[in-house]
Order: structure tokens, then sequence, then C-alpha cells
């Protein structure tokens, strides 16, 4: 939760300084204030969850758009590699010590703050798809994407299908 603590309090200090519209990128953790400076939202790309090496360029599968919120991503492609066909990664099971197993590549918080979207994104990947889905649709404030194990794309009612997703190269 360090980088939304950062985030968060890099954002005091920019309103402190009489900052109206900024963007706050921490490397999968995304800050946004107020609007862009033409008046529209903030378009925030969500990252194809694939490993590094797969993806030479980080190409988006889809954008959000968000004002005075952050956009916080974990996924199972960071920090990873593969071993004798197995996946390892960061997000562990606490009971194991092991790479925890879920049927989720990645979840993506739509949050007011960075510590709160940084605090919970592990959590859903943790909780799996229809639990993290029931989660955060019951939390006011919060939207989500995420990403299944299968390569499907699942959004919340606030996000819906206003956005398009790809997630396979055409």
């Amino acid at each position: 939760i360090a980088k939304g603590y950062i985030a968060d309090r890099m954002a005091v200090l920019l309103r402190e300084w009489g900052v109206k519209s900024a963007i706050i990128n921490l490397g999968g953790n995304i800050l946004v204030l107020g609007s862009r400076p033409d008046g529209h939202p903030w378009r925030v790309g969500l990252r194809r969850p694939l490993l590094a090496r797969d993806q030479p360029r980080m190409e988006p599968f889809s954008t959000v758009e968000v004002r005075d919120c952050s956009v916080v991503t974990s996924g199972v492609y960071e920090r990873a590699f593969e071993l004798g066909g197995r996946l390892y990664h960061h997000i562990l099971d606490v009971r194991s010590g092991r790479p925890a197993k879920t049927d989720l590549l990645c979840a993506t918080l739509i949050a007011p703050t960075s510590l709160q979207a940084d605090g919970l994104t592990t959590a859903l990947m943790l909780m799996g798809l229809d639990v993290a889905l029931d989660f955060v649709e019951g939390q006011d404030g919060l939207e989500a994407v995420f990403v299944s194990d299968r390569a499907q794309v699942y959004a919340t009612s606030g996000i819906g299908t206003a956005i398009p997703f790809t997630l396979l190269s055409e």
C-alpha cells in the first residue's frame, strides 16, 4: 500500500500548491486530480494482462474515463515468471506462503483514494471473480474491471459496457 499512500500525499501537496488538474502515475497506481485541462475526464489505459516478455509494449485493452479518483491494478502477470510450466507471481496466499491460486489475471479498482484502491486490489485478486464482483458492487464509490484466467473481461455496473473491451490482439 506504499504507492497508494505516496500518491495520496502527492495529491495533497499538489492541491496545497493550487494545482487543479494533474495525473500522478506510480506504475499500476494512477491518481487523477480534477479533469484534464480541457475539462474532459482523464482517460486511463488498462494494460493487457500479459507477462512482460510477451508484451514488449504496454498496450491497453481498454480505457476508463475518470475524474478526481485513483485507478489501481493488481495482477498475476506483474513480478512473475514461469518455471516448469507453472506461473509464479507476487500475490501470495498467506496460509501457504505460495503464489495464490485465483481465477483472475488482474483486478482494476477505481476508488476515491489511492490508498483505498491499493489496499483492496490485492484482496480482490484473492477473493476470485464472483466474490470480488459482489464485493465491489456492494461498496459505494467503487468500480472495477476484472480479467479472468479465461481472458474474459467483467466490469461492475457503474462501468458496464460503456467502454470497449478487446482483450485479445486482432
